[in-house]
């Protein structure tokens, strides 16, 4: 699975069968920046990674431009069709204009994530009606095999001292953005491991940036 379509999972109730009310309202930019971070990671678009370095908080401010350094597919339809929609733009644009792009239609991104996992056998979509004119989905994780892989080399990570790869310290950062950790871990539990939790996020470079520009979209900043 990729970013947006773990960030997805992560964000359902699955007792409800609904997002959750607290990732409502900033799930679809999420989505976005999800997707542009698992370019990054493949290889395929770039910024310029050393101001981020030196300080995310600002590097979220300036105007990154986010350019294609690799058009080759990934092989995931997802990442491929927003690699395919940078690429066709003659002239690199901010990163934040991309991920106001991607939002942007009313849920049509996480329409799209959901019918990547429907399409893979991991969720059941199914629509329902309100007062005959407004259509809403409910949705059932068929197979949970992934994400409880997911959760248990997260919480390997969390207790232990292992230093972890690019990838797993974005996903550590998308668990804490989701909460997640609050559903692998007790109150006391939390308090003792929210250290480790925060220095594993340290190292995602590009998640830090991008969380920061996430907030300050959705803020209109």
């Amino acid at each position: 699975m990729n970013f947006a379509e773990i960030l997805f999972l992560f964000a359902l109730d699955g007792g409800r069968g609904t997002i959750k009310p607290e990732m409502e309202r900033g799930l679809d930019c999420a989505l976005a920046g999800a997707l542009l971070m698992d370019l990054a990671l493949h290889n395929r678009v770039d910024t310029d990674l050393t101001c981020i370095r030196t300080d995310p908080e600002q590097a979220s401010r300036d105007p990154l431009l986010l350019r294609v350094v690799d058009k080759t597919p990934t092989g995931d339809g997802l990442l491929d069709g927003a690699l395919e929609e940078i690429r066709h733009k003659s002239d690199p644009r901010p990163t934040r204009d991309w991920l106001i792009r991607f939002s942007a239609g009313g849920g049509t991104l996480r329409a799209r994530v959901a019918g990547a996992l429907a399409a893979a056998g991991i969720l059941e979509i199914r629509e329902e009606r309100k007062m005959f004119f407004f259509k809403t989905s409910r949705f059932r994780i068929l197979d949970s095999g992934g994400m409880d892989a997911v959760k248990a080399r997260l919480k390997e990570l969390v207790l232990g001292d292992e230093i972890p790869d690019p990838r797993e310290a974005a996903l550590a950062g998308i668990a804490d953005f989701c909460r997640l950790f609050d559903s692998l871990f007790s109150t006391e539990e939390m308090a003792r491991v929210r250290p480790r939790i925060d220095a594993i996020r340290k190292l995602d470079l590009i998640g830090q940036a991008m969380a920061v520009l996430i907030r300050d979209v959705e803020q209109g900043a």
